[in-house]
């Protein structure tokens, strides 16, 4: 069959340079890539030769590309290359049409796809390739990554004579196998194989050429920081808890900010007497605030008005006839509240009365806060969660979060407050296009009880979920928080299992400061021994006039695994399922050799084992003579270790 689908492809190539439609140079191998972009977004094509224009300077990238030691270039568009050479799926996999050069706004004008309205939304990109599976290649791969600094450089000349046009976009990555340059949905938190990853020879090597390709930036700037986790279970998140212990620091930072003044005011409905009250208010304030002084005595019809002032606080008097009385301080600092109660219960106390209303408001400090967001999330494809799920998670919500309470519930859709600074936020949404579980901006303390939720859900239910998720966003203005975020972070490691992302971007911001020192936290990542990488990416925006607008940079690291771990999970499994004892002796005997066969480099017997097993419970499922969710979830971890075995 391999080779077949080799046969295929090799014909599809030489009937492409046969035509002239595409070079071997447009088709990118599927393997660990180094790759160097250069994208211009939305140029203002206008007219015929403002197409022309772009469609020539994207060619002249590429040509530089080339000579920078890429080994492919991908441009788009690209002329003469009809759509559906590259697009094989959707709206365009059926469209045999290409641009025409000469005339571009006549291209495609059975459907108008490439009018120029439209034209100038397409995306505009010459991506130079270099395959990192071969040592001798590793050469070529630097001098592209080293040629990102140049093309920064020579912007102004680059981008001569083109039109308007919205950002452009230069950035250098080193990708794993079959992710090209990005990390779409289907491959980031898919099964992960060994293969996918980075060689760690080739990012010990080229990291640095990724990592700091951009000259200093000298704009002000706000540092924002996104630390994001995805497992296939979210019983794993909680491996994941631990961030929480390496960002100590940071998070410890955030706890709740001082108060500097406060606003005390009491009301009484009907009035009190106007006499009465305002003498004895004169003679508590002269005893209580010695320093206060009169700045106001006002007395209309049916009004009366009378303040003083203490150093910043402020203490007034009003009083309506037939509406109220209100005594209030204002400004006032939190050594002196209790001296201002006593005032106000005092007058409570010699008119014998209540008020009818006492509000106090304190106006807290402002603190930069570096932790802007969390959240804990469990993800399905559209349709496929029945929505029995939501009588679950209340069941689940009000047993491990009796403090929550229901804001808003319908057929597809529930959602709790949990009080707190901030306010915590759990929401479940069967959507059309997804359905997920979230958990928003909840006390550090009680992640681990939303994973608890979580699992309980995913694990009563037989489907399989997309992922499951835990993020933290961070974001420093001020040049002493940018530091002490950047500092937290270098305490970071690769991730347990799943996959771990750390981005880090610097944008423009007139309240920041310049960066300084553009610096990439969790280089501790970047180990030549070992292969946990599945992007290591840095990207350089500018605005339309080539002012800075971002510098972006992330990292993926992927913990693949083990089969022996997986094999030993599925037998744990096994045994925390109140099964029969005859249905688990079966299951055991088909699973107790497994990990020897594997760490024995057996694998064929390994895998024949794990296929019996794989049997024996789709047979017992057919009979009921297992649950469905006891049998289901076996059959997830058997067909995943199958999966790792035959790869």
């Amino acid at each position: 069959m391999k080779e077949l689908f080799r046969i295929q492809i090799l014909a599809i190539l030489a009937m492409l340079v046969s035509t002239g439609i595409a070079s071997a140079q447009d088709i990118v191998q599927t393997d660990s890539l180094a790759v160097l972009t250069f994208e211009i977004k939305e140029p203002k094509t206008k007219s015929n030769q403002n197409f022309i224009d772009v469609i020539q300077k994207m060619g002249e990238v590429r040509s530089r590309l080339l000579g920078s030691g890429a080994e492919i270039v991908r441009q788009h568009p690209r002329a003469g290359v009809h759509c559906n050479t590259c697009h094989t799926t959707g709206k365009f996999a059926g469209h045999d049409m290409s641009i025409n050069v000469a005339v571009p706004s006549a291209s495609c004008t059975g459907s108008g796809c490439h009018n120029l309205e439209k034209a100038g939304k397409m995306p505009f990109y010459a991506k130079g390739y270099v395959s990192l599976t071969n040592l001798e290649k590793l050469p070529r791969a630097q001098q592209l990554l080293e040629s990102a600094p140049d093309i920064l450089t020579d912007l102004d000349d680059i981008l001569t004579d083109l039109p308007e046009f919205g950002d452009v976009k230069v950035s250098a990555e080193l990708a794993g196998r079959g992710q090209q340059n990005t990390l779409g949905e289907a491959g980031r938190f898919s099964h992960a194989r060994s293969a996918d990853l980075l060689p760690g020879y080739a990012v010990a090597k080229l990291a640095d050429g990724v990592l700091g390709f951009p000259d200093q930036v000298s704009e002000k700037t706000k540092l924002e920081v996104k630390l994001e986790v995805r497992t296939r279970y979210a019983r794993h998140l909680s491996e994941h808890l631990r961030l929480q212990v390496l960002l100590a620091d940071v998070l410890d930072y955030d706890q709740d900010p001082e108060i500097v003044e406060l606003e005390i005011k009491d009301e009484y409905k009907p009035p009190l007497d106007q006499d009465l009250s305002l003498a004895a208010l004169q003679q508590l304030i002269g005893n209580s605030f010695r320093s206060a002084t009169v700045t106001k005595d006002e007395t209309k019809t049916k009004e009366r008005k009378y303040e003083w002032r203490d150093g910043k606080t402020e203490i007034n008097f009003e009083w309506k006839e037939s509406d109220k009385t209100k005594i209030e301080f204002k400004k006032l600092l939190p050594q002196d509240e209790a001296k201002a109660m006593g005032v106000l219960n005092a007058i409570a106390l010699q008119l014998k009365t209540k008020p009818s209303k006492r509000e106090i408001k304190p106006k807290f400090e402002k603190v930069e806060r570096l932790l802007k967001d969390t959240k804990l999330e469990l993800r399905y494809p559209p349709e496929v969660l029945p929505l029995d799920a939501l009588t679950l998670l209340k069941a689940e919500v009000q047993a491990h979060f009796p403090e929550a309470l229901f804001k808003k519930e319908e057929d597809t859709k529930i959602e709790w407050e949990i009080p707190g600074k901030p306010k915590g936020e759990i929401k479940a949404d069967f959507k059309d296009k997804e359905t997920k579980i979230e958990f928003k901006n909840l006390d550090l303390a009680l992640h681990d009880e939303a994973i608890r939720v979580l699992s309980a859900v995913q694990e009563a239910f037989a489907v399989p979920a997309q992922f499951a998720r835990y993020e933290f966003k961070f974001e420093a203005v001020t040049e002493d928080k940018k530091t002490e975020l950047q500092a937290a972070l270098e305490n970071l490691e690769p991730s347990v299992r799943g996959d771990l992302e750390l981005q880090i971007k610097e944008k423009e911001d007139s309240k920041g400061t310049p960066p300084a020192d553009w610096r990439t936290p969790g280089r501790t990542y970047i180990d030549k021994d070992s292969a946990s990488l599945r992007l290591i990416s840095t990207e350089v925006k500018l605005k339309k006039e080539l002012r800075f607008k971002e510098l972006k940079s992330s990292l993926v690291s992927s913990r693949v695994d083990a089969p022996v771990a997986l094999a030993n999970e599925l037998i744990a499994r096994v045994y925390e399922f109140a099964l029969s004892r005859p249905l688990e002796n079966a299951y055991l005997a088909n699973l107790k050799k497994v990990p020897e066969f594997i760490l024995a480099r057996r694998l064929t017997p390994a895998t024949n084992q794990v296929n019996a097993f794989i049997g024996k419970v789709e047979s017992d499922l057919a009979k009921k003579r297992i649950a469905e969710v006891d049998g289901f979830q076996l059959l997830e971890l058997a067909l995943e270790l199958r999966a790792v075995l035959t790869e």
